[in-house]
């Protein structure tokens, strides 16, 4: 299980190791870029000839660093910049000072690819196309949609056959939303650093991301954010769940009940049912119109089955229904007749009773 955080929460991050664990900033800032290279290397040999696209703030900071750590490991690297050099960040104006006093690319040369304007980049990308693209543009900062020059150079690289990895965020990516601001690059990889962000998990941002790497960079975790982050599951959480008995039978792993389906629904009765047994439950007791006994009873002949009417269901025979079950599905393709109403108003009333409600039961919630 991973944690997600919003962009609000990885700058109160990056506050909170600053000024309450005396970590200073540049100190993270090599960490991320250390990473993100890393990653870089990993994949792409020195024979890779790299273009480095920077922002004015400190994720374009991050970007200057990797250039130097690349440049060091014998990397062919070209810096270009898109933004005004009076909104620079301290930190990016400190990473430009150290290439220049490593002498990673000559001064002329540096005025002309990092402050000189974005076309620079598509010239020289057209007359030798770079092998791999580093996006460190905007980050998980970005608040506004991407417009004129950066929303350019975005759109001129929508079908680069170069490798691109993006620092943080792709850029265009809202990192809350998962949401295309304007215009938005298309990453082979992202390395993300301290956690990973809700919009590398939503759609269409997750297309956006491609594999996405999570680097500690040395955050300091301050319980305020315990509480307040979301989560995301993966094949590692499977570990997790109970280990089954070699004596056991179905009556000991469990009854799920399934309350889902309507005429010429059956299917989502019978996927929720199956997927049921999948995850290991012992019982599965479908409960759904009549019409789809057969279906089920076809596809699924392990599962139980029993019908009712939606349009005039006793709480009698509910009771009995629910009372059997360790576990309540309810929703997926009930509808949202009044009979599914009350029927979900029947189910959130219970007590005790660990249930799932998803489809048309959110639809009527």
């Amino acid at each position: 299980m991973r944690k997600l955080i919003t962009a609000a929460e990885s700058k109160a991050m990056d506050r909170y190791a600053m000024e309450q664990a005396g970590i200073p900033s540049l100190v993270l800032m090599e960490r991320a870029s250390l990473a993100a290279a890393s990653a870089l290397r990993e994949r792409w040999d020195t024979s890779h000839r790299t273009a480095i696209l920077c922002g004015s703030g400190n994720n374009g900071a991050d970007g200057l660093a990797m250039a130097r750590i690349l440049f060091l490991w014998g990397y062919k690297v070209d810096v270009y910049f898109s933004g005004e050099e009076e909104r620079t960040t301290s930190e990016w104006k400190k990473q430009r000072e150290i290439l220049l006093a490593l002498g990673v690319i000559p001064e002329q040369r540096l005025i002309a690819f990092l402050i000189g304007p974005a076309s620079s980049f598509a010239a020289a990308n057209t007359a030798a196309p770079y092998d791999v693209i580093v996006d460190a543009v905007f980050g998980v900062g970005l608040s506004r949609d991407v417009s004129g020059a950066e929303k350019e150079l975005i759109l001129s690289l929508k079908d680069t056959a170069a490798h691109v990895l993006a620092v943080d965020m792709p850029s265009g990516i809202d990192s809350d939303t998962g949401a295309v601001r304007g215009a938005a690059l298309r990453a082979e990889v992202t390395v993300t650093f301290g956690y990973a962000k809700r919009g590398q998990m939503l759609y269409p941002g997750c297309e956006y991301c491609g594999e996405v790497i999570t680097a500690e960079i040395g955050h300091v975790l301050s319980t305020a954010f315990a509480q307040s982050m979301a989560y995301t599951y993966g094949m590692e959480d499977l570990r997790r769940l109970p280990a089954r008995s070699a004596s056991s039978h179905k009556g000991t792993c469990g009854r799920v009940l399934v309350i889902a389906g309507s005429l010429n629904m059956a299917g989502a009765a019978l996927f929720s049912a199956e997927a049921a047994y999948r995850m290991g439950a012992g019982l599965v007791k479908v409960l759904s119109v009549p019409e789809n006994r057969l279906i089920i009873q076809q596809n699924l002949p392990e599962a139980l089955f029993a019908s009712y009417d939606p349009r005039a269901f006793s709480l009698e025979e509910m009771d009995e229904a629910c009372s059997w079950a360790d576990v309540i599905i309810a929703g997926p393709g009930m509808g949202l007749s009044a009979g599914s109403v009350s029927l979900i108003n029947y189910l959130i009333a219970l007590k005790n009773k660990q249930m799932v409600l998803d489809a048309d039961a959110l639809n009527i919630l």
